[in-house]
């Protein structure tokens, strides 16, 4: 290895460490449709540091009593969200909708923390 080549990757590493945080500090909502198509799921996305924290989902008509999936989903899928720091999460079979629908309404709530 050239002498110039491990400080000039140091260097490189370094500068894309201190960019500026992805998403601005704050409590953000977004909303999409999941599989009630009446009333959107409406989520709260909060941001420290420019990483989630916290995603609760606030509003929605999904249906809990007629599918046990849609509640693990409401319990589960914010959390995970939260814990990777992403959106795209794999959905609890049976309750597919409801999972994209809440990832849908986080994006959104993200785009706004932009």
């Amino acid at each position: 290895m050239k002498k110039w080549a491990l400080p000039t990757l140091i260097v490189l590493l370094l500068a894309g460490c201190s960019g500026k945080n992805a998403y601005n500090d704050g409590v953000f909502r977004g909303e999409a449709m999941g599989f009630s198509k009446d009333v959107p799921i409406e989520v709260e996305v909060s941001i420290v540091g420019g990483n989630m924290v916290a995603v609760e989902v606030v509003n929605h008509d999904e249906s809990v009593e007629q599918v046990p999936q849609v509640q693990e989903v409401l319990d589960t899928l914010p959390g995970a969200m939260v814990k990777k720091n992403m959106t795209h999460i794999d959905s609890i079979a049976g309750a597919t909708e409801t999972s994209k629908g809440i990832g849908n309404a986080v994006e959104k709530a993200l785009e706004r923390a932009k």
